[in-house]
């Protein structure tokens, strides 16, 4: 009798569990999702006397397109780019 009402409980929270993640949902379906852009960063090194300030990164660039995304960055002075 305890292990059907432990399996009736259990099955329970197995049920409450995956109508919880189909109410939350993958997609979204909002008007104002943007699917594809990008984000451009510029920084500025805080203390620019520091000798390694030029080597700081000064710009990053994010390009996304549905679910993949790329990373560019530039930093010493454009000498190093991702």
């Amino acid at each position: 009798m305890l292990k059907l009402i432990m399996k009736q409980r259990s099955t329970l929270y197995f049920i409450c569990l995956f109508a919880l993640l189909g109410w939350a949902g993958c997609t979204n379906s909002d008007d104002k999702f943007i699917s594809e852009g990008s984000i451009e960063y510029s920084a500025t090194a805080v203390d620019n006397t520091n000798s390694m300030a030029n080597f700081a990164p000064s710009n990053m660039t994010i390009k996304f397109k549905n679910n993949k995304s790329c990373v560019q960055m530039s930093a010493g002075m454009g000498l190093f780019n991702t």
